[in-house]
C-alpha cells in the first residue's frame, strides 16, 4: 500500500528513528539530512530513500508503541509498553475482551488495550478529570481506535466507596 498524504511514517536508519505525518510540499528534518514529503508520497512502505546528504534511510509503517511514544500527547505518567504488555499477558486481554479501566490518564494504556480487544472487544475507560479524558480521545483518533472505547468522565473509586467512609 502506498504512503499517502497525512500518513504517519517511521524514518529509521544510521541514528535517525522518528514517526513524522507527511504533508505535501513539506521537508523534513533529520540529524542525517532533510527529505522532502513530496519523495515520500507514493513510495511504498519498506522502501529506502535518501537524504540530501547522501544517507539512506526506511520508511517503514509505525507501530502502536511508535506512534504513543513519539506522537501522542500526555497529560499524566503513562504506562510504558513493557510494563503494557505483563498487564495485558496477566489479565488475558485478548480479541473479543471487555475491559474496564480506571483512570485513563492520556490513554496510553488504554490505546494498547483497545489493539488488543479488536475487533470484538471494547474498553471502557473512567477519568475523574476532563483533561485527561480530552487527551486520551485525541490520541485515540490519532490511532484509529476509538471505535473500541468509550471514554467516560467518572470518579469511579470515590463512586464505589460506601458514603461516609
Amino acid at each position: 500500500m502506498p504512503i499517502k498524504e497525512g500518513d504517519y511514517v517511521l524514518i529509521v536508519g544510521d541514528g535517525v528513528r522518528s514517526v513524522v505525518r507527511v504533508v505535501r510540499g513539506s521537508r523534513i528534518s533529520t540529524i542525517r539530512g532533510i527529505i522532502n514529503a513530496d519523495d515520500i508520497i507514493n513510495r511504498e512502505y519498506g522502501t529506502l530513500i535518501r537524504t540530501n546528504l547522501g544517507y539512506s534511510v526506511a520508511l517503514l509503517r509505525p507501530l502502536i508503541t511508535d506512534m504513543l511514544l513519539e506522537r501522542a500527547d500526555r497529560v499524566t505518567q503513562v504506562i510504558y509498553p513493557k510494563d503494557a504488555a505483563q498487564i495485558i499477558i496477566g489479565a488475558g486481554v485478548g480479541p473479543g475482551s471487555r475491559v474496564a479501566e480506571a483512570g485513563v490518564g492520556s490513554g496510553f494504556m488504554t490505546a494498547i488495550l483497545a489493539y488488543y480487544v479488536r475487533p470484538s472487544g471494547r474498553v471502557y475507560g473512567y477519568d475523574k478529570r476532563e483533561d485527561a479524558i480530552s487527551t486520551a480521545r485525541r490520541n485515540l483518533e490519532m490511532l484509529g481506535l476509538l471505535d473500541w472505547v468509550e471514554l467516560k468522565l467518572r470518579d469511579v473509586i470515590a463512586d464505589a466507596l460506601p458514603r461516609g467512609t
